[in-house]
């Protein structure tokens, strides 16, 4: 079993181009951009920033509707 080359703790899934390892998907979630350099081209940045955008959106609606609630 290989660890995650960032925590040493749990086991690494993914495969991290930047720390060039396999690391658990907690710690990259968690460091992603924020402590690790995460190159342009990473699968994981690429489905983390569609995902943001998407939760976002839902946000932005429910509050929209609330507003609209308080004007009519």
């Amino acid at each position: 079993m290989s660890t995650c080359v960032y925590c040493h703790a749990r086991k690494g899934k993914r495969l991290c181009p930047a720390l060039d390892g396999l690391i658990c998907s907690q710690c990259c979630g968690e460091h992603r951009v924020v402590r690790i350099t995460c190159p342009a081209d990473c699968v994981y940045l690429d489905a983390n920033s569609a995902y943001q955008q998407k939760r976002a959106g839902e946000r932005f609606a429910i509050e929209r509707r609330d507003f609209y609630k308080t004007l009519f």
